[in-house]
């Protein structure tokens, strides 16, 4: 039992002290444990902080700002579904999904509007739950928003109608009988 535990102690001390090795060409980082040409050598000092060193003198630009100038604007952004002008019966919550090319940018996050109001959460995922919304007929549009919290690009705006049953009355499948009121 001792052995298992001094060995994987040891893996752990291994893990904890080893290089890591970023280079950023085109605007992709990659992350290796072997030296790469150019690399970067990343050190975790097993806190939040991380710190980088030069495997090779250059005079490139550092990692995020390679990043930030390999960020690509937006061309296409549209919701996909709901449809536009689509019904949509007796759902706790509106889900849309959305298409986005390029692809969403690091710190960039999508945001819903429903009647021009913003509504649920912001999201980097494509597949954004609005939240709950009212019985009605809505608009709806979603946003890209960038770190500073400003409008990059809006999709399309579409009408959606939104049903639910109303819970106060439920259907009645027999009809009300008479009531006697006796004299």
């Amino acid at each position: 039992m001792h052995q298992w535990l001094g060995i994987l102690l040891l893996c752990l001390v291994t893990i904890a002290y080893g290089e890591i090795y970023m280079v950023v060409e085109d605007g992709n980082i990659t992350y290796s444990d072997t030296p790469m040409k150019n690399a970067k050598v990343i050190k975790v000092t097993g806190s939040d902080n991380v710190t980088t060193t030069s495997t090779e003198s250059s005079p490139t630009k550092t990692p995020v700002e390679a990043v930030i100038q390999a960020k690509k604007e937006y061309k296409i952004f549209r919701i996909i579904s709901p449809k536009d002008q689509e019904t949509i019966p007796n759902q706790p919550t509106l889900i849309l999904d959305l298409t986005l090319d390029p692809v969403l940018q690091p710190g960039d996050q999508v945001q819903v509007y429903v009647d021009g109001q913003p509504k649920g959460k912001l999201s980097t995922n494509m597949r954004v739950d609005a939240g709950i919304i009212d019985r009605g007929i809505h608009e709806v549009y979603a946003a890209v928003i960038d770190k500073d919290r400003k409008h990059i690009m809006q999709s399309n705006v579409i009408t959606i109608y939104f049903h639910q049953a109303h819970v106060g009355f439920p259907t009645q499948t027999t009809p009300p009988r008479a009531i006697v009121i006796p004299k």
